[in-house]
Order: C-alpha cells, then structure tokens, then sequence
C-alpha cells in the first residue's frame, strides 16, 4: 500500500465532502463554503492511498503565548468552525509574527483507518509548520476519557498522565503519542462529545526550525 499526501485540488472537493459528511456527526460538520475558505486562505491537503483520496486536513497558523497559552482563547475560537482562527489569519498573515500551526480538522475513511493514513496527514502538519518557520504544531484531540473514568474514577489529570506515560492506550491520541506531542491540558466543553465526558486535550510538539 502506497500513501501520499498532496495540497488539495478543485477535482478533489466532492470526495473532502463526502469523507467530512461520514467523518462526524451532523453538529460538528463543517459547511462547504468554509472548507473552501479554509483551502483558499492557506491550504487543504488529501491523503492518497493507492491512488484513492482517503482522508483529508486542514491548518492554519496561529500565534499563542508561550510556555502559558491562553487555552480559553484556544477553546473560545473552536466556535464557529475554527472561523476566528482563520479570520485572524487573513487579517494579519501579512505582519507575520505566527508560532504555531493549529490544525483545525482531519478525517480517514473508515475503510481506510489503521493503514497509516492518519500518521501521513499528521506527519505532513509537521512539514508544513517547519516550512512555514512555525515553532510548534497544535491541536485540541478527542479522548476516551469516559471509559477509563468509568474503569477507576480517576481526574482527567490523571488520565493524560497516565497516556503520556503509555499506561493507558488511546485510539484518538495514541498516534500523536507515537509521532512525540506533548499532551498538556484538558478542555472542557470543547466540543460535544460523550465518549470523553466533553473533554478535549490540548497537545502539541515543538518543531526543529533551524
């Protein structure tokens, strides 16, 4: 199996469309006209196995204060469709002056999970913000929080320890584990989701720019 990862073309959008739509549920998918947005403004990019586009994402860059981030501002942007981001971006990508390459959405087939579709997508993010001089890669990640918390009761605290130090395995966080992120704080109410008690993760990885 050969997968590649490329920038988005026109001839691709009915397919980003359909893997969106399969992708996630009807309150967390994103309009037609954003995505298009979003691809004009900095890029979307595709994910080819054997020649078939099998999952897609898309980022932009962003500035955060480093080493304390305001992760309410990152949570308060979420809404609508990570567009304060993006606006954000078209109002100031001239002065320059970003750090951090946020990504703002990814989504494999599920026929095509588990072959290493995602890792390329994610791997990719890593290229683009080291091409760009971005100094690191951000993301707020799904977890399985609610299980785990079902098993021991333990705090969401102790369950991003406890996936940091590779006790507890992670479907959504276990690739960005194995490709070095650090995760760092959870973000309640981020986005609905019961299968981690509305809690998302807020992780990120520094990139070597020099």
């Amino acid at each position: 199996m050969k997968i590649s990862v490329r920038k988005a073309e026109e001839r691709d959008f009915s397919r980003i469309f359909e893997i969106e739509k399969k992708s996630y549920p009807p309150q967390l998918q994103t309009q037609h006209k954003i995505l298009r947005y979003r691809h004009e403004l900095f890029g979307l990019w595709v994910a080819e196995l054997d020649g078939v586009v099998a999952g897609f994402n898309s980022c932009v860059p962003i500035r955060m204060a480093w080493p304390n981030p305001d992760l309410e501002e990152f949570r308060r942007n979420r809404k609508p469709h990570y567009l304060p981001w993006f606006e954000r971006y078209e109002k100031e990508r001239e002065e320059g002056g970003h750090n951090c390459l946020l990504n703002s959405s990814s989504a494999v087939e599920t026929q095509y999970q588990g072959k290493g579709v995602g890792s390329a997508l994610v791997s990719n993010t890593l290229d683009i913000a080291r091409d760009n001089g971005l100094k690191y890669r951000v993301s707020a990640l799904r977890c399985e929080y609610a299980k785990y918390n079902k098993l021991t009761g333990n705090t969401i605290e102790q369950y991003i320890q406890d996936v940091s130090d590779g006790k507890v395995k992670d479907r959504f966080l276990a690739l960005y584990r194995r490709l070095g992120f650090v995760f760092s704080k959870p973000l309640p109410d981020y986005e609905p989701d019961r299968g981690s008690l509305n809690y998302c993760i807020f992780t990120y990885k520094e990139i070597l720019t020099l």
